[in-house]
């Protein structure tokens, strides 16, 4: 995958292909979970000629609250789709282009949206509409011997829902 300079992104299953309002243009897009905002490259927002409001959100990196990382250019309200899956009215920070490894950030309440659902599944990212089902009858890539699941608390699952679950193995392992 590109980036919208045409250079080359790490390749990574945390990366989508995203489109911003209507334009038909595809951005690469970094899925962080552990971020607070919607950050997008100057050089995307100017493509896009997108009206920018005065902004001042001033944003540190992990470890660092001293010196921030980088300051907001301005914002946006924008439209944002990934794997078409659109949510509307995004409030968008712009920033210096080298302050941003890729076009877009997007940050984990984007995903957390009510009707959204996602998903990693061995080196893939998913991102659905909740309403499709998306991961029923879903196969996962990793063909390993699982012979035995157990739990750590006991839990009850609604019918018809995704449930995240966090798979471990123990270790040593304690197969027979």
């Amino acid at each position: 995958m590109t980036d919208s300079e045409g250079g080359m992104s790490k390749v990574s299953s945390y990366i989508k292909t995203a489109r911003i309002n209507k334009c038909p243009l595809e951005f690469a897009a970094l899925i962080d979970s552990g971020s607070d905002s919607v950050i997008c490259r100057n050089s995307v927002a100017k493509r896009l000629e997108l009206k920018i409001d005065p902004a001042s959100n001033v944003m540190y990196g992990f470890g660092n609250i001293k010196m921030c990382a980088a300051r907001a250019l301005g914002k946006a309200k924008v439209d944002i789709s990934l794997d078409g899956v659109k949510v509307k009215g995004i409030e968008m920070l712009i920033v210096r282009d080298d302050a941003l490894p890729h076009d877009l950030l997007i940050e984990r309440s984007f995903l957390d949206r009510e009707n959204k659902s996602f998903a990693r599944i061995g080196n893939k990212f998913y991102v659905c509409y909740a309403e499709d089902n998306p991961f029923v009858n879903m196969e996962c890539e990793n063909n390993s011997d699982v012979k035995e699941l157990k739990t750590s608390s006991q839990e009850i699952l609604e019918r018809n829902s995704v449930t995240l679950l966090e798979l471990r193995q123990l270790w040593p392992m304690m197969a027979q």
